[in-house]
């Protein structure tokens, strides 16, 4: 990580470590978006099409998309230290696209709705659909009455759930910080990926073991989820160490993933370790790809475009091979998400 400038012994201060500016310049972090995007497109065309081939758990690129979110969000926050400015600057980058995306879906419900328009509009789980999704809570009403009861996967965006999870991990930035100023910033960081873990493998198990999906819709909150988003900050914090153990905390986080997909799939519960070392790793390390930062990144509009993208595409392909699937929903999502970037620009500058 030689582009991760050492800690500056003039700022003593509890949150020193995050106040150089260059902690994330030069990195691949777009690049890894992209990936990612892709990844989960991937995942989901296979999903979508109800033939399952895709050889990874979908939720490890979600988990890799937290991990990013909280290595870069807590290092702005520090820098300015204005929860104001903070939630103003968030709200303008995630409300016009999600808002937007919500209504999106609800057209798409009314287009392609196998009920007469009458009685989609009078169904209780239509409006229930529209007030849980603008609220973030799209686990109450992930579909539309009428909408893709014939597809392998009925719900209408897949990828919403996780903004709640977002929008949770950004009301405890500014908390977490108040508590990095006045104890350890290592306990802190430690007990919030320490509880996280417990939560995350506790309902794990119970889940796997009794089969109640309760557990599993459990194991997916904010709780479950906080130690993605908070260890990575707990390695930038210590990030000369981090450096000075790089190659050995490598081949540990290495080995974790790859046993986690062979002999020992309990490895899995790790993920929050192997994923924060080899993202930052291969963020600071691929050097001839930094130029990639200076990307346009659409990859939210992208992620968020995608499964109703891949849903309609299915709906109006539906005998076409995966191959030709993917050669159509691919560019036409590219499009979408360019398109969708300007119109959640416009709408950005207007909530200035």
């Amino acid at each position: 990580m030689t582009n991760i400038p050492a800690r500056s012994p003039e700022k003593p201060t509890a949150t020193a470590p995050f106040a150089d500016r260059h902690v994330a310049a030069d990195n691949c972090f777009t690049l890894i978006r992209y990936v990612l995007a892709l990844c989960i497109f991937c995942n989901h065309l296979c999903y979508a099409s109800g033939r399952d081939i895709f050889l990874c758990y979908g939720g490890i690129f979600v988990e890799c998309f937290f991990v990013i979110s909280g290595y870069l969000t807590m290092n702005s926050y520090v820098r300015r230290d204005d929860w104001r400015d903070f939630a103003h600057r968030r709200m303008r980058r995630i409300l016009p696209g999600y808002v937007s995306t919500v209504f999106i879906c609800f057209a798409i419900g009314i287009v392609f709705t196998t009920l007469p328009l009458s009685d989609f509009f009078s169904r209780a789980e239509t409006w229930r659909y529209l007030g849980s999704n603008l609220l973030f809570l799209n686990f109450l009403q992930p579909t539309l009455p009428g909408l893709w009861d014939h597809h392998a996967m009925p719900t209408v965006n897949s990828s919403l759930w996780t903004m709640k999870i977002e929008v949770l991990f950004y009301l405890s930035v500014p908390l977490v910080t108040w508590a990095i100023k006045r104890w350890k910033p290592a306990l802190v960081f430690g007990l919030i990926t320490f509880f996280s873990w417990i939560w995350y493998t506790t309902t794990h198990y119970i889940f796997t073991t009794t089969g109640q999906h309760m557990y599993y819709t459990l194991n997916h909150q904010i709780m479950g989820e906080l130690q993605f988003f908070y260890f990575p900050v707990l390695l930038l914090w210590y990030r000369d160490w981090f450096v000075r153990h790089e190659r050995v905390l490598t081949v540990a986080a290495l080995a974790l993933l790859v046993l986690s997909y062979t002999w020992l799939p309990q490895a899995a519960y790790f993920n929050f370790f192997s994923l924060s070392v080899l993202l930052l790793v291969v963020a600071y390390r691929l050097e001839a790809f930094v130029h990639a930062r200076r990307w346009k990144d659409v990859s939210y509009e992208f992620y968020l475009l995608r499964f109703p993208t891949l849903q309609v595409c299915v709906e109006l392909l539906p005998a076409v091979s995966l191959p030709v699937l993917a050669a159509v929903s691919l560019p036409v999502l590219f499009a979408l998400s360019f398109v969708f970037n300007l119109w959640c620009k416009f709408v950005s500058k207007r909530m200035q």
